[in-house]
């Protein structure tokens, strides 16, 4: 059974673990989860709302030193005398960067506050590959909070950015099926002493 985790897996679990961690006051003072878009290099992307917080895929890097070259043993069958192995999976860093936009330094402000009090320099992140198994991923943040906001003689939208690398895996193998050898009989000759 495929069980990669690969940009829709990350994005997904990003974006949930996102809304769950930063949530700021709205106006009457209760906690909201911030809306989360995930950018794609497809589509215009627009803000129409503030505060917002989007993801984006930087780039993703093979990592040999993760990677195992050879077949992994996934099942046993002794009744039909059969095993199932299938080639290791195909380790990658993939790499976010995570955005925080706002129009106003109080939701800024909140907003970085949650996420750097709450989220650890690593961290895993619970994320269901495309076989539907939960799989915790390790993240680790390669940047520091970064400034780069947008002024114009119209607007300020100000913006504020870190990004993780996370590990990723391509696992599309679906096994190959062998035959299993399950008994022995050795035999052993006495020598004859003349």
């Amino acid at each position: 059974m495929s069980s990669s985790i690969w940009f829709e897996e990350i994005d997904s679990a990003l974006v949930k673990f996102i809304k769950a961690v930063v949530q700021i006051p709205d106006r009457q003072g209760s906690l909201v989860s911030v809306p989360v878009e995930v950018r794609k290099p497809d589509m215009d992307f627009k803000i129409e709302t503030y505060p917002l917080i989007s993801i984006y895929n930087l780039y993703s890097v093979y990592e040999p030193i993760r990677h195992f070259d050879g077949r992994i043993k996934t099942d046993k069958n002794y009744i039909n005398k059969k095993v199932t192995a299938k080639k290791s999976f195909i380790p990658y860093d993939v790499f976010y960067q995570i955005d925080f936009w706002s129009k106003t330094y109080t939701d800024m402000n909140a907003m970085t506050l949650k996420w750097l009090s709450k989220v650890e320099r690593h961290f895993n992140l619970d994320v269901t590959d495309n076989g539907g198994n939960s799989v915790d991923i390790f993240a680790l943040r390669k940047s520091d909070l970064q400034k780069s906001d947008i002024i114009t003689q119209e607007q300020r939208i100000l913006h504020s950015f870190i990004t993780y690398k996370f590990n990723a895996s391509i696992d599309e193998d679906l096994g190959v099926v062998y035959p299993m050898i399950t008994d022995v009989d050795v035999q052993i000759e006495q020598a004859v002493n003349l």
